[in-house]
């Protein structure tokens, strides 16, 4: 299994931004072929258990599906939260759904929680689109087995 430090996110996106990025994938592979993740993607409807969050520069690379089981605002290491979140898949830089996260890259992905609802956490990202700029504390999924003492939380992303 691969080593997974962290993943931070930055922004949501909303529906309307979501008709925008399917257009963009859409025109970007109009002309080859079809694979499972782009009708993954291309059929995929919110549920409210799921939300497409829009990552920083990823430090690691790593496969996907991934499990986390912890959520932080940078820079508040008391406000983790114990959750369960996978992310079956991501669409690297705007263009095409792929099975992984790529070092350097920005990705849109998916995450899917086991219980009913996205967390409130996540939640207190702005829109990637909206006018009101980066967000005042942007949000990590780590695993504790990855990062054990989460007064680190700070440092590692400092």
């Amino acid at each position: 299994m691969d080593y997974i430090e962290h993943l931070r996110f930055v922004a949501f996106l909303s529906d309307a931004t979501l008709v925008q990025l399917k257009q963009q994938v859409y025109r970007t592979l109009r002309d080859q072929d079809k694979d499972p993740l782009f009708e993954s993607f291309m059929n995929w409807q919110r549920k409210d258990n799921q939300i497409m969050l829009y990552t920083d520069f990823c430090s690691l690379g790593f496969k996907l599906p991934a499990t986390f089981y912890s959520i932080a605002q940078i820079g508040l290491p008391d406000s983790t939260i114990d959750a369960n979140v996978v992310i079956p898949y991501s669409i690297l830089n705007g263009w095409a759904p792929v099975n992984k996260i790529e070092k350097g890259h920005r990705h849109v992905c998916l995450l899917q929680f086991n219980n009913n609802e996205v967390p409130m956490i996540v939640r207190t990202l702005p829109e990637v689109n909206s006018k009101d700029g980066i967000a005042k504390h942007q949000v990590m999924i780590y695993n504790k087995a990855n990062i054990p003492d989460t007064r680190l939380i700070k440092k590692i992303t400092s």
